[in-house]
């Protein structure tokens, strides 16, 4: 019987196999009998460890470890007693993305026995390895024996600005583990060490905490910071910058810039860092926390997934994501006067308001438009004002009684009904203008109200900040008529309005087929 050793290509689906034992027999022609049994990878990465830390300590900081994704790949070397009989095989990472599991695959069917084999892997994948592996009589010793050539001559890219370029200056190597798993099948595991060392550069940062709405993420302001050489460090959204060097070198780069509006120099020597570990240097005190409470002035703004953050107004100068922002805030909490029902979208498959926390109300940024429209038809026929328990109006109009007339949000609802539904909202332009076209430009955060026609104790508020939403964009029209969703509770045939004259407000009742202006609000 004749045993043979063989590398066949072929495409394994989601494993890659070994052919454990082929037997043959010589008559007439050769017969030949497979036994295959699947094998599969699993491949981790140790991470980084942070230096001085105790280096026998089992936690795992994860925010230091590569999370492999669809086209990563790695290089798989296979040696027996015979020599090396698995050359640079390609392992390809796929990541589904429903349980977020990664699973390795190879174009390469590999022929030996797996309980005489040693396995050797490393990352990022090379084509050229041509002299960057030892002899293979190492391989009874590691992994950094074994791929000692690969790791002497590596060079950390001077350009890491990117994910890609950083990751593929990351060497990381490893030796195999085989054991079977439950369901039989034997499956090689690699601990990957990383072989390049870490210098981690904390920018002087703030990272405001919200300590009222403690679901309100971190915000985090930086200070302006320039450094100055050949070395792009790859940045997060933390405040910190990375970047990969050689490890226990005295010649590596050094780091030099000007912080604090050019007013202060610093320099950060990468020298000497242990393989496998990171240091922290800090420019300028680097991160400090600061607790914050959501308040007025602060800005609404939106990420890409329609979700929603809060730029301190304090930050708001300097931030690098003003394109990001939506709206002002003009009121934090639910106003007690708010007898809307938020449940309800104002459309179908609209933004809906989390019913778990009311943050509070944002104005926007500007007025879609300075053409001045009608607010709707000439009979109104609608109870927008505020009643008491037994449904008798409330003034809203004057000795500042408008302030408490907060349900803007209900009487864009009632409007909508009247008009027979978002469809037929342009008979009321004022309505149609703040919730469907303004929502067609500026699409509100799903996790909010989506826009509204405010009620006059809203539009007030708006009027108030109307210096911040000057900083932020467009303050109100200093001349002109706002739109509110509020009727006059007496006069029952007007809407009330903010007449801004000369940059002064006052509250105003004006006929529905007059004209004015609409800036939204809505709450989040």
């Amino acid at each position: 019987m004749n045993m043979m050793i063989c590398i066949l290509k072929r495409l394994s689906v989601g494993v890659v196999m070994m052919v454990i034992t082929i037997a043959c027999s010589h008559e007439e022609e050769y017969v030949c009998e497979q036994m295959t049994q699947a094998l599969s990878f699993r491949i981790a990465d140790t991470g980084y460890q942070e230096e001085g830390k105790n280096l026998h300590s089992r936690a795992i900081d994860t925010d230091y470890q590569t999370r492999f994704s669809t086209g990563d790949a790695c290089g798989l070397y296979v040696v027996t007693d015979n020599g090396v009989v698995g050359n640079n095989i390609k392992l390809l990472a796929e990541r589904d993305a429903a349980s977020g599991s990664v699973t390795w695959k190879s174009d390469v069917l590999l022929s030996v026995k797996w309980k005489d084999a040693v396995f050797f892997l490393y990352y990022p994948y090379q084509e050229d390895m041509k002299g960057k592996v030892a002899d293979a009589s190492l391989a009874a010793e590691s992994d950094e024996a074994f791929f000692a050539p690969l790791i002497a001559d590596w060079k950390p890219q001077d350009n890491q600005s990117t994910y890609a370029a950083y990751t593929a200056s990351d060497l990381m190597t490893a030796r195999g583990t085989v054991s079977a798993t439950m369901s039989g099948e034997q499956q090689v595991s690699f601990s990957l060490k990383h072989r390049m060392a870490l210098a981690v550069v904390e920018l002087p940062v703030t990272t405001y905490r919200f300590t009222n709405y403690t679901d309100i993420p971190d915000y985090s302001a930086s200070m302006p910071v320039s450094f100055s050489g050949n070395q792009k460090m790859y940045a997060l959204t933390d405040g910190t910058l990375r970047l990969l060097v050689r490890p226990e070198e005295e010649d590596a780069p050094v780091l030099e810039g000007l912080c604090d509006d050019g007013m202060k120099k610093f320099s950060i020597n990468t020298a000497n860092i242990t393989s496998g570990l990171y240091k922290t240097f800090k420019v300028d005190g680097g991160r400090k926390i600061q607790d914050y409470t959501l308040q007025m002035s602060d800005v609404l703004a939106h990420l890409g997934n329609h979700s929603w953050y809060v730029i301190p107004y304090e930050a708001y100068t300097d931030a690098p994501d003003k394109g990001n922002a939506i709206g002002v805030v003009i009121k934090v909490g639910r106003h007690n006067g708010d007898c809307s029902d938020y449940t309800q979208p104002l459309a179908a498959g609209g933004p809906l308001l989390s019913a778990s926390t009311f943050h509070g109300y944002a104005a926007a940024l500007n007025d879609l438009s300075a053409e001045q429209i009608e607010w709707g038809p000439s009979t109104v026929g609608l109870p927008n004002y505020p009643v008491d328990a037994q449904g008798n109006p409330q003034n809203n109009y004057n000795n500042e009684t408008y302030k408490q007339d907060w349900s803007g949000y209900a009487y864009t609802q009632a409007i909508i009904k009247q008009a027979g539904g978002q469809e037929q909202l342009l008979v009321y332009p004022a309505v149609y203008r703040a919730v469907t076209a303004f929502e067609n430009k500026y699409p509100a955060p799903v996790n909010t109200s989506g826009w509204f026609l405010p009620s006059i104790g809203q539009l007030w508020n708006v009027y108030s900040h109307t210096g911040v939403l000057g900083v932020v964009q467009n303050e109100l029209s200093t001349f002109g008529h706002y739109w509110s969703s509020s009727v006059h509770y007496y006069q029952t045939e007007c809407i009330l309005t903010i007449r801004i004259q000369n940059s002064l407000g006052d509250v105003y009742g004006k006929y529905p087929t007059d004209i004015g202006l609409v800036r939204p609000v809505l709450a989040f």
